[in-house]
């Protein structure tokens, strides 16, 4: 399906950016990875600096994790990645 193309595409360009071994779960249209202690602040950031944006992991009673969807198109989900990774890290 679509969805399953598009799950398998995030983490494979995830792992490859990142140089993580992520494994995509068998069915969910998002993942939560550990960002750091202020996941409010950081995805804030992360939105002004890269314009991805991604849910705080606080909203769901999980601090220091956010929320990524991949459920845009493949294009958006590269795109997206790649902006992450061009952000300099701290």
């Amino acid at each position: 399906t679509a969805m399953d193309l598009r799950r398998k595409l995030f983490f494979n360009t995830f792992n490859r950016l990142f140089a993580t071994q992520i494994i995509p779960p068998s069915s969910a249209l998002y993942l939560f990875a550990k960002i750091g202690e202020n996941s409010l602040d950081i995805c804030k950031q992360i939105l002004d600096q890269a314009r991805v944006a991604l849910v705080p992991g606080i909203a769901f009673g999980t601090e220091g994790y956010a929320r990524f969807a991949f459920t845009e198109n493949e294009d958006e989900i590269v795109k997206g990645l790649e902006a992450l990774k061009k952000i300099p890290e701290k």
